[in-house]
């Protein structure tokens, strides 16, 4: 299968490895130069350490290059940059292609979720829109470690085959529902608990203190998530709690790296962490939807007080222990 790869960051870059060792025709195009410059000449991605990214995977040199033909792509760019790089994805894809949003946030102007932001930006494509999800740490699955992709849909007949063609391999298995909404509002959310988590480790705390968040959390984004219309089950499976987990426990995690330098270092000393955490721009905009909708974060409430910098790391010791007082 020819399959083609928009955005070479650390996911972008794994899943073209893996899919390349599976025997598909890929390819890989980026808006940094400089990336893909490094990927063509050393077979190395500076996002993604320690890869050595096999000679069948072709690195582009414009868009067109890996879309016109694939019958799959992949949109691994950030969410901020998902509105841009749909626009250009429009004039450049094949009209029989699927495609899979990856991306985990809400637009920042729009408040669209990426798959949503790829159908009003592309509407030529809306049939065969999906979104990516799961607990999928690019840095664990490009090493074989077993992993589940979760992909939502809601014309699951012309996406499925497709997918599970590309994703069948021995490590890799890929669960499809028909609930894109709740498959990307579970990636979004997950991402400011685990700066949460981080904060905690940074602060050295316990399993007990940090079990108390993750249940909270999966609570919070239950409530929200079924307010914008997520189904209970995706929130509740691996495309919410998992990724949850995954995120917030892995040790590649740059969520959980931001909030761990936070307790440690406090808000300023990790500032050089902060344009990568996802999470910041998430929580915001996941409190805002909520009190549009009546329902009150209290977790996610107090860890954007921290990532703002109106209360020090260790209030979240005091906001966790008053879920207990309610």
């Amino acid at each position: 299968m020819n399959i083609g790869i928009i955005g070479a960051g650390n996911l972008g870059t794994a899943l073209a490895v893996c899919f390349a060792r599976s025997g598909h025709r890929v390819g890989v195009w980026d808006v940094d130069e400089t990336v893909l410059q490094a990927m063509r000449k050393k077979r190395v991605n500076p996002r993604l350490p320690g890869v050595v990214i096999p000679r069948s995977v072709r690195v582009a040199t414009d868009i067109e290059e890996v879309t016109h033909e694939a019958m799959l792509v992949i949109l691994c760019v950030p969410s901020q940059a998902v509105a841009a790089a749909s626009k250009m994805l429009d004039k450049a894809i094949s009209k029989m292609a699927v495609v899979l949003a990856a991306a985990k946030g809400w637009d920042a102007k729009t408040h669209l979720l990426p798959h949503q932001t790829l159908a009003a930006e592309a509407p030529s494509l809306r049939s065969r829109i999906g979104t990516l999800g799961g607990s999928a740490v690019a840095a664990q699955f490009v090493r074989g470690v077993p992993t589940t992709f979760v992909v939502g849909a809601k014309n699951i007949k012309s996406i499925a085959p497709v997918v599970r063609r590309a994703f069948l391999s021995p490590t890799v298995c890929v669960e499809i529902n028909n609930d894109p909404d709740g498959v990307a509002i579970g990636g979004a959310m997950k991402n400011p608990y685990a700066i949460g988590i981080g904060i905690l480790d940074g602060l050295g705390s316990s399993s007990n203190t940090k079990a108390m968040l993750v249940a909270a959390a999966h609570q919070e984004m239950i409530a929200l998530g079924m307010a914008l219309g997520a189904k209970r089950e995706t929130i509740g499976g691996l495309a919410g709690l998992g990724d949850l987990i995954g995120t917030s426990f892995a040790e590649e995690s740059r969520n959980r790296k931001y909030g761990e330098a936070i307790g440690r270092k406090g808000l300023h000393g990790a500032g050089a962490l902060r344009e990568r955490a996802e999470g910041v721009r998430a929580a915001p905009i996941a409190l805002g939807l909520a009190r549009e909708r009546g329902i009150r974060l209290r977790v996610l409430s107090a860890i954007q007080d921290i990532i703002s910098g109106k209360e020090k790391p260790a209030a979240l010791y005091r906001d966790l222990a008053g879920l207990c007082l309610r």
